[in-house]
Formats: structure tokens, C-alpha cells, sequence
């Protein structure tokens, strides 16, 4: 009896493995039907394209970050304070850029959904969706800076 229920067992877990590289793939392409709660409906996919549709200070921060290590470490006392400064002026633009980046989701998104039960949590989506490299963005980008669509990339299923 063990044997059969355990056969059971395997096929549902193989199941519930083909669903999820299912999803994931689905979720990659764009797919609006495998979206988490979180990034779907209408609202959520304006922000999405209102964030993206722009470069962010937030997608050169990580490169900035890796930037100021490495210099850094150079035992230069000019070199070091230029590292300061720098770090110093990145943050004022990143923190800047995502203020002004929230204040545009919430006038655009009130005056577009009225009913504040469909915005809630948009801002706070937006301004993180901000912060993260553009390529590691999920759901992917629809439009490229300036507003054009952007073409889909392959994923790796689809390249073999």
C-alpha cells in the first residue's frame, strides 16, 4: 500500500513543479494571467509603465555602490574624499529622484482611480520598482525609457 500512495505522491509534486516553471515562465513573458496579486489589475500595470517608461537614479545606484568600494580602497586622501563626496551626492539624487518619482504616482494615480482602494500600496510599488535594476525587474518592462515598447526578451526555453 505504501508503494502506490507514494507513486501518488510523486506525480502531484511533478505536477506542482511543471505548474510552477509554468508560471515562472509566464510571469518572465509578460503574462498578465500568472502575475502575482501584487502586480496585477490596471492600476498596478500603469505604475509599472509610468516607472518604466524613465531611467531612475535608483538603476545606477548598485553600480555607484560598486563604484565607491573599489575606489575606496585606495589610500589617497583625495581620492577618498572625491569617494565621499560622490557617495554623498548619489544618495541626495537617489533620494530625491524616488520623492519625486512618489509624488507622481500618487497625483497620476488619484486623479486616474479616484476610489483609494484601488491605489493603496501603488506608491510604495512604484518607488521599489524604481530602485531595482531594470533588467531584474519583474514583471519585465513593457516600454523602454522614452516610452517605446520594448521587444520581449527570450527566455531560456524559448532560445533551444
Amino acid at each position: 500500500l505504501q508503494g502506490i500512495g507514494s507513486h501518488d505522491a510523486k506525480a502531484a509534486r511533478e505536477r506542482d513543479r511543471q505548474r510552477r516553471i509554468e508560471a515562472r515562465a509566464g510571469l518572465l513573458a509578460g503574462d498578465p494571467r500568472y502575475f502575482p496579486r501584487r502586480d496585477a489589475g490596471p492600476v498596478r500595470e500603469y505604475v509599472r509603465d509610468l516607472v518604466d517608461s524613465r531611467r531612475s537614479m535608483g538603476e545606477y545606484f548598485v553600480l555607484g555602490a560598486v563604484g565607491v568600494m573599489v575606489f575606496g580602497l585606495v589610500n589617497n586622501k583625495a581620492v577618498q574624499q572625491f569617494v565621499v563626496t560622490a557617495w554623498t551626492a548619489m544618495l541626495a539624487l537617489v533620494i530625491v529622484d524616488t520623492i519625486y518619482v512618489a509624488i507622481r504616482i500618487a497625483r497620476e494615480t488619484k486623479s486616474r482611480w479616484p476610489e483609494r482602494s484601488l491605489r493603496r500600496g501603488v506608491v510604495a510599488y512604484g518607488t521599489l520598482r524604481t530602485l531595482q535594476l531594470r533588467r531584474f525587474r519583474i514583471p519585465p518592462p513593457r516600454l523602454a525609457p522614452g516610452g517605446k515598447p520594448v521587444k520581449p526578451r527570450k527566455t531560456k526555453s524559448a532560445r533551444s
